[in-house]
């Protein structure tokens, strides 16, 4: 998917080949745009997950509600996780608002009890919970994996020295940088990781990650 800008633009030239300017394009399923607002992705997560909900809604009455629960979290929240670490602070106050409300409407036709007492009971993390949580298991994944480059790690020789797992500071000037899983990923990883025991199994770490962003919240 991309769409051409009709304004008038310096070429960019790689390896001797001019490279066409899009004002979007789609990547791995990200849509991402010039500006990095990233407005298309957001309209198609929220108009896929609520088209989800509806339909799942029409045949409530037929589901019980783990097998509703089970259907909104395998349809509805897949599409909402998938690159929400990526673009979630990239969205205005509004989208926010709204993707919280999206969720709110989930956890209603679970159950229509309080939406506190559903997400305890399921143990469901909300949409800025999903960031956190995403964020930090991406962040701790790439700071724990030696065989490939560290970006967060400031001193990446083999010797032990005091900075040894100091993480580099980003400074971001740009508004775009500021809202980057680089900046507020990097801020919830400092946030959450302390209070997470060591462990070498993923599973383990991602299940305490995910009691300790329910324990925080």
């Amino acid at each position: 998917m991309s769409n051409k800008n009709p304004t008038q633009h310096n070429n960019l030239i790689l390896k001797g080949k001019s490279l066409e300017r899009v004002i979007e394009f789609s990547y791995l399923g990200l849509i991402i745009d010039q500006k990095l607002k990233f407005k298309g992705l957001f309209n198609y997560t929220y108009q896929s997950c609520i088209k989800k909900l509806i339909n799942i809604n029409r045949k409530r009455k037929y589901l019980t509600e783990e097998i509703t629960f089970s259907l909104i979290n395998a349809i509805v929240f897949s599409i909402l996780n998938y690159g929400i670490e990526i673009y979630y602070h990239h969205l205005n106050n509004e989208e926010q608002i709204k993707l919280e409300n999206l969720f709110d409407f989930s956890l209603k036709i679970i159950n229509s009890e309080s939406k506190h007492t559903i997400k305890e009971k399921y143990k469901i993390l909300n949409v800025e919970e999903r960031f956190k949580y995403f964020a930090v298991k991406w962040i701790n994944k790439h700071t724990c994996n030696n065989n490939q480059q560290n970006i967060f790690i400031k001193n990446e020789k083999k010797y032990e020295t005091r900075n040894t797992n100091a993480f580099k500071h980003f400074n971001f000037k740009k508004l775009a940088g500021v809202n980057s899983m680089f900046n507020k990923g990097l801020k919830e990883y400092h946030l959450i990781i302390p209070k997470i025991k060591k462990t070498n199994n993923e599973s383990d770490f991602k299940k305490s990650l995910k009691r300790t962003i329910l324990e925080l919240n």
